[in-house]
């Protein structure tokens, strides 16, 4: 059966007729995305008619395409208005929606078709290049195990994947260093954890709040954060300006797990766009004067490692009084565990079947296959120590055989990947 796309011209006729008014050179809607700093994705499928103009996405072109103040406001809703999509695409849309929701994607797999891989950059699973890192080789193991193939593979990001696997069911499986956070259970479901792999979260705090309780004679560190500050510290953190990244596990564990009349007297500093990249993360921070940002720590490292934010900003600090979890030491810093998050592929809710069929190529990989999955995880080991190690976790329940996690402790301890300097990542 042919389908014919119905193309929304009238919002790529849009964008055309405002390119001739941008004074930076930009004179196609490709260099209009670069400009504006949003996944192409976002707007080729606008233009193809299979999704509608996110509204951040519009306030970001606009920002571009007009001189500000109340013209962009009127270009934000011109956008959005012709960024709907065509009714006989939302038709089509809707009825390959409903065949997808009722058909498992083993089903399409045992016809011979092709699925949907979605990918998010995050070094060292998914690198900058969008197509190696960790997370794939794994991936690729397991798609070999499960013979299936591969149709698509794109980028996306993280505060997509409610919209375009929750809802949309784009993807049929996700491939980064996923966390497995309870608000994303509501809309996806997750593989079984990478065996021996967690991502500690963490903070940052400002300098300048760090002086401000000095002075005081205050420190602070984590388990202020966590329970009841004294009458002195609330009233020296009222006001705290806290910058959480929206939908992410740094979000989800403070406002579950911070004190609520400490948190209730922060600031909260909402997070804006798309691109979560550590200089634009910064940026924001700075821009906005933020006092605390929680998130995961390969995310607080790589913030840290903008040019110009150490001085600024330094790791949260944990309690000397409360060994639960030890400080990750990364190069001449040490930084604060808030938490331990597993990291997982993510799946379509609901479809059982494939979850299943994908756990069961897992269990494969941990028995037959051993052997392929431990030189994975010996090439990264030699490959790049300092980025890989800080993730490895000495125990895992979900490694149920004695045999497998003799194999892990034998790598690892022949690697010295669990060794104090091991662990240390370099300057």
């Amino acid at each position: 059966m042919l389908i014919v796309m119905a193309t929304n011209q009238a919002f790529k006729d849009l964008l055309n007729s405002h390119l001739p008014r941008v004074s930076r050179g930009v004179s196609t809607v490709a260099e209009l995305v670069r400009v504006a700093r949003v996944p192409a994705s976002a707007v080729s499928m606008v233009i193809s008619g299979q999704r509608a103009l996110r509204h951040d996405v519009a306030e970001q072109l606009a920002e571009v395409l007009s001189d500000g103040g109340a013209e962009r406001k009127r270009l934000v809703e011109r956008l959005l208005r012709q960024g709907q999509v065509p009714p006989a695409t939302a038709g089509m849309a809707r009825q390959r929606l409903r065949t997808r929701l009722r058909e498992s994607v083993v089903a399409r797999v045992q016809k011979g078709e092709g699925i949907n891989v979605g990918v998010v950059v995050c070094e060292p699973f998914i690198n900058a290049d969008g197509q190696s890192g960790f997370a794939a080789d794994l991936f690729r193991r397991l798609a070999s195990l499960m013979q299936v193939n591969i149709s698509r593979w794109e980028l996306l990001q993280l505060n997509e994947l409610e919209q375009r696997l929750g809802l949309a069911r784009e993807f049929d499986i996700i491939v980064t260093n996923l966390l497995p956070t309870f608000r994303r259970r509501g809309f996806m479901s997750f593989s079984r954890p990478f065996p021996h792999l967690g991502v500690p979260l963490s903070g940052l705090v400002s300098s300048a709040l760090l002086a401000k309780l000095v002075n005081s004679n205050i420190e602070l560190n984590v388990e202020h954060l966590l329970n009841e500050p004294g009458p002195e510290l609330g009233r020296l953190l009222r006001g705290t300006r806290i910058f959480l990244v929206k939908g992410e596990a740094g979000e989800e564990f403070t406002e579950a797990f911070f004190n609520t009349k400490l948190l209730a007297s922060f600031k909260r500093i909402p997070s804006l766009g798309d691109d979560l990249a550590p200089r634009q993360l910064m940026k924001r921070i700075i821009d906005e004067g933020v006092d605390i940002f929680v998130a995961d720590v390969s995310t607080c490292r790589a913030v840290m490692d903008v040019p110009g934010v150490r001085g600024l900003y330094q790791p949260l600090r944990d309690s000397p009084d409360v060994p639960f979890l030890q400080p990750l030491r990364m190069g001449k810093e040490e930084y604060s565990r808030l938490a331990l998050y597993r990291i997982a592929f993510g799946l379509p809710k609901g479809d059982h079947e494939w979850k299943q069929m994908v756990d069961e190529a897992f269990d494969c990989l941990m028995s037959e296959g051993i052997r392929s999955l431990l030189s994975l995880y010996r090439e990264y080991l030699e490959r790049d120590p300092f980025s890989f190690s800080p993730f490895l976790i000495p125990e895992d329940d979900t490694v149920t055989s004695h045999l497998v996690s003799g194999h892990f402790r034998g790598l690892f301890s022949g690697t010295g990947a669990w060794s104090p300097r091991a662990l240390e990542v370099r300057e």
